[in-house]
């Protein structure tokens, strides 16, 4: 009794404190969040971030896929998540991470409260709630988010439908509709509705139950009835949504079965029910994603799960939850079993949704409830628990076997190679040492659990719940390396993110083609990397695409390259009809027949004096200043949608489909300012509806509870001010921060300039911002970062003649290679200050570092770089010596660097260089990579070409590669030049700096 008493006390606050062991790596931040948690899911909600904070509804993306209607992802702007973590804390990968581990916490602490509904035993819910939260779904889907928040509101849903279908009545009902819309506007669509169906069997159950009573089936009937007004009322907004999107994304209408049946539980799954660390060995036999191989719900969730079946139902609606659990688990099976094509024909919504391995959820869900409502530990006295204890041999016999099977065939167990780290050896696990491993610790539970049975049976519930606790924390470990956790340093994913520009720069009016993910990526991420440098781009991966893009990338090719050529807006004088796709120019724009009349009887004619420049930007909302000779059709590179306007000189045109999916308008000659803007003002009216159903629902439960709760009112009353007061003032620091943030070091930054006025020191100014803040004048000012305007801003340092250069940055930072670039030329700092993305340095020309590596091609020079002397020319004016790739030249020779004693702890390598394209530009890379005896530890490949910006003009080139893996005596670094496209260029004053400790 004690100990229950002690559980009830306590046991949330133990269900924490197992989540955060379990996933310490997580949060503690020595790890980062790996695949799709970074990929897609921050760069939606940094967006949403970045939009709230400007005030902005987010109804547009333009930084993905030629921008997407952004709200009519369904698992997006209506989550009220978003805007609570937004607000007061905006939303970065640090943020993201924790929000995940609440949504673990809250699996636990949810479905504990559901067995408790039940009158399960304390130890039990609590037992079977830690099994539950450490789940292979956890584990295995932690990238997808929003799978882990439906997963983590299902118990709390179900619980809440239960009571309510038990007592219908007013408390019930506002409970239920809460949670229900919480789940709806928080969880993956395919989780809502598996539980729908789940809902609905126990609505039939229910009913069925009442029919002897005519008067509760009637108020059981309306109270439902009532709930579905209520749902549908505060739902209507996502309703609305998809039907305004449903014309533009053929997905909305409804998957392939192929699409469906993507990614399934397979059948060699099965073996995560008691071997998960083996889904993390050989993907090729799971044949399935990484992510959708793991059901495990513990050593001692199955145990009690099999001992439950095995004796009598104490009730019945358990029958449900396990009949609905192996109808969950069928469907998982996709292809590899009939019923989830059957769902798919015959089930509304069953074509809604991919990835059959979801259903797992819905299994492990079942399949506890089933052995919490089946179990009370005061029943396992003599006879009991000699049927558990055979349970538990049979299992361990299993487990034995499979032990004993693996063990034969294993050649070495790399688990044991110390000479790894344990992460690597983690990874390099096969599946029979999988079995192994996991095999004897599970025997040695079993054990454990076996002699408590015989031994000590009064101390069962609390061994049973540190059993489940010592089995959780272990299966998540053995797996978190491989779905969970990657290797990138979370804090320093928050610097990179910090030094971002903050609010909605003027986008740059250079091809939209420059802007791709490959690009963009880096360190940290490899899809959706323009969200952050905030750049519109024309790739991207998201959940949907609009049905003109996914037309013009499948079936025009050859069109798409071409657009990837012009900037986000461009004019065109060569319009066209759909069809006449012939000899496509590079402004050529396809119409639509019935859109052709915008310019018919017009003279499209392009002017070489045409210009057009954009004042204004933001997501919805873009102002441009437009100056043409001619009449022009000017296209916007964003998908046509419903929504968007344009206004030239404030009267309203029309917006046409050009290349099948995007924007296009025709613009008088002479001067005009032109406005594209999308609005939707019956989303916003939805939305508020929507917000106000919720906060309607949680007040009056409030309210309920403080009336019923005489002993803590006052309690209720503090918790429910002190959340609102700290939403307004973590809302209030958090916009402050985020404001200062924007403009950081300019004020300092001005002051600076101001004193370098009418002195001998050029002055530059990258400053990225959506406002008409005052900046300082400089002799030149320009954004740039790591890929934007670097050319430009070499040749501004290539041309300087004063001996100073004073280099700043604002709201926005710069890369470590443009870092490089300037001070190969200024290498002298006299004066530096740097905060987050802002900066200032202040420099001098002076000798720069010279290493044994360097190679100027000049006769009394040790040559390292050329391969044939032969290509050493002459330059004619200054008579300097350089190298030649002639155009069949795909390698250059190999500068092989010896790493020992003197140079292990390298920390940076730095290529410096010039090169020059005699006559047309060509794809040229400098490569980097470290081999250690015969394999290849590292590679690391830069576009150089990237740096020039004229031809038959040599230009500088500055290359790092950061060494942020462990070096040892007897590796090797290769550097060399890879002629990519296989032309003529030429090369001169090649370097290698090399930065050991810091």
């Amino acid at each position: 009794m004690k100990t229950d008493q002690f559980i009830r006390k306590y046991g949330s606050i133990l269900l924490f404190a197992v989540c955060i062991v379990a996933f310490w790596q997580v949060a503690f931040l020595q790890k980062g969040m790996k695949w799709d948690f970074v990929d897609a899911y921050l760069p939606a909600r940094y967006f949403f971030s970045e939009a709230v904070l400007n005030n902005i509804f987010p109804f547009w993306n333009p930084y993905l896929l030629y921008g997407v209607p952004f709200y009519a992802d369904l698992v997006s702007v209506f989550n009220p998540e978003f805007w609570i973590v937004a607000n007061m804390f905006g939303y970065s990968n640090i943020t993201l991470q924790y929000v995940f581990l609440a949504y673990v916490f809250l699996a636990g602490v949810n479905f504990r409260y559901f067995l408790q509904r039940f009158k399960a035993n304390e130890s039990l819910a609590l037992s079977l709630a830690i099994a539950f939260m450490l789940s292979g779904f956890t584990v295995g889907n932690a990238q997808h988010i929003g799978f882990i928040a439906g997963y983590a509101l299902l118990p709390l849903v179900v619980a809440a439908y239960v009571q309510f279908a038990r007592q219908p009545e007013t408390k019930s009902l506002l409970r239920l509709a809460l949670v229900f819309l919480l789940m709806v506007f928080a969880s993956y669509p395919g989780i809502t509705i598996i539980i729908s169906y789940l809902l609905l069997c126990l609505f039939f159950f229910y009913l069925v139950l009442s029919i002897k009573r005519k008067e509760r089936v009637k108020r059981f009937l309306v109270f439902h009835l009532i709930l579905a007004g209520i749902v549908l009322v505060g739902s209507f907004v996502l309703l609305l949504a998809y039907s305004q999107a449903q014309p533009y994304l053929s997905r909305y209408s409804g998957l392939t079965l192929e699409a469906v049946l993507r990614h399934p539980f397979s059948l060699h799954s099965f073996c995560s029910f008691l071997f998960p660390y083996s889904t993390t060995t050989d993907v090729a036999l799971f044949n399935t994603d990484p992510s959708m191989s793991n059901a495990y719900f513990g050593l001692f969730g199955l145990t009690l799960l099999v001992y439950a079946l095995t004796g009598k139902i104490k009730q019945k609606v358990g029958v449900i939850f396990l009949l609905f659990a192996v109808f969950s688990l069928l469907n998982a099976l996709g292809s590899q079993f009939f019923l989830r094509e059957f769902v798919y024909d015959h089930f509304p919504l069953m074509n809604m949704f991919k990835y059959p391995s979801i259903f797992r959820a819905l299994s492990i869900f079942g399949f506890l409830v089933y052995a919490g409502l089946n179990l009370k530990f005061d029943d396992i006295k003599s006879v009991n628990r000699k049927k558990l204890l055979t349970v538990t041999g049979v299992l361990a016999i299993i487990i034995l076997f499979v032990v004993v099977r693996s063990a034969a065939r294993l050649e070495a167990f790399v688990f044991f190679d110390f000479e790894l780290s344990l992460i690597d050896r983690l990874q390099k696990t096969t599946i029979n040492e999988a079995f192994v491993l996991q095999g004897i610790l599970h025997l040695l539970l079993l054990g454990c659990f076996a002699v408590v049975l015989v031994f000590k049976q009064k101390y069962l519930p609390v061994a049973i719940v540190f059993l489940f606790v010592f089995d959780g924390i272990l299966s998540t470990q053995l797996n978190l390396h491989y779905t969970v956790a990657g290797d990138v340093d979370p804090v320093k994913f928050k610097t990179y993110l910090d030094s971002k520009p903050k609010g909605f720069p003027i986008p740059e009016l250079h091809p939209i083609g420059e802007n791709s993910d490959e690009n963009a990526s880096g360190t940290f991420t490899w899809r959706n990397n323009n969200v952050f440098p905030k750049r519109p781009t024309f790739d991207g991966l998201v959940s949907f695409k609009t049905d003109g893009y996914s037309t013009l990338s499948d079936d025009f090719p050859k069109l798409l390259d071409v657009m990837k050529k012009q900037p986000l807006f461009f004019f065109s004088d060569d319009v066209r009809v759909n069809k006449d796709t012939a000899n496509i120019g590079p402004k050529t724009v396809l119409l639509e027949p019935s859109n052709l009349q915008i310019i018919n009887g017009k003279t499209l004619q392009h002017h070489q004096t045409d210009r057009l420049e954009i004042t204004s930007f933001s997501p919805n909302k873009v102002v441009l200043h437009t100056e043409t000779k001619n009449e022009q059709l000017l296209v916007f590179q964003q998908n046509y949608f419903s929504g968007w306007k344009v206004k030239i000189d404030g009267k309203e045109q029309k917006v046409v489909r050009a290349n099948y999916t995007l924007m296009g308008t025709l613009i008088p000659a002479g001067e005009h300012i032109v406005q594209f803007g999308y609005s939707n003002r019956l989303i916003v009216v939805f939305f508020v509806v929507s917000m106000l159903v919720l906060m309607v629902l949680a007040s009056l439960l409030i309210y309920f509870h403080w009336k019923e709760q005489i002993k803590n009112r006052q309690i209720i009353l503090w918790l429910a001010f002190g959340f609102m007061l700290l939403f307004v003032v973590f809302t209030g620091i958090n916009r402050w921060r985020y404001q200062k943030s924007k403009s950081k070091l300019l004020p300092e930054i001005t002051q600076e300039f101001e004193a370098l006025k009418n002195t001998d020191v050029t002055t530059f100014l990258s400053y990225a911002s959506d406002t008409q803040v005052e900046v300082p004048n400089t002799d030149h000012q320009f954004y740039l970062d790591e890929n934007m305007n670097v050319a430009i801003f070499g040749k501004v340092l290539a041309e300087t003649y004063r001996p100073q250069f004073a280099l700043a940055w604002v709201n926005g930072a710069i890369s470590i290679e443009v870092k490089e670039l300037f001070t190969s030329y200024f290498p002298e700092v006299v004066k530096e200050r740097i905060s987050e993305n802002s900066g200032f340095i202040l420099a001098r020309e002076g000798d720069d570092k010279i290493s044994e590596f360097d190679d100027d091609f000049e006769p009394e020079t040790k040559r390292i770089w050329e391969i044939d002397r032969s290509r050493i020319k002459t330059d004619s004016i200054t008579a300097n010596g350089y190298y030649t790739f002639m155009p069949r030249q795909r390698w250059g020779a190999v500068l092989n660097i010896n790493i020992d004693e003197t140079n292990s702890n390298l920390q940076k390598i730095t290529v410096l260089g010039d090169i020059r394209f005699p006559e047309v530009f060509s794809e040229v890379n400098m490569v980097i990579t470290v081999s250690q005896g015969k394999e290849q530890i590292e590679y690391y490949t830069r576009e150089i070409s990237n740096f020039t910006y004229e031809t038959g003009v040599w230009s500088r080139f500055a290359v790092v590669k950061m060494v942020d893996f462990n070096l040892h005596s007897g590796d090797v670094i290769h550097i060399y030049l890879w002629n990519r496209t296989v032309a003529r260029f030429d090369v001169d004053n090649l370097k290698v700096k090399m930065y050991n400790g810091n």
